[in-house]
């Protein structure tokens, strides 16, 4: 699993910050599924 957040400022000066989760299925040292989950706020 990985999590990171972002805080990002356009050149227009608005600013959004978000945060997102990805869960992954490993098999033989690959990863075979991933999916992501996110709150835009």
């Amino acid at each position: 699993m990985n999590y990171w957040e972002m805080d990002v400022t356009f050149k227009d000066g608005k600013r959004r910050k978000s945060a997102q989760v990805a869960v992954q299925g490993w098999k033989d040292g690959k990863i075979v599924r991933e999916r992501f989950f996110y709150n835009p706020n």
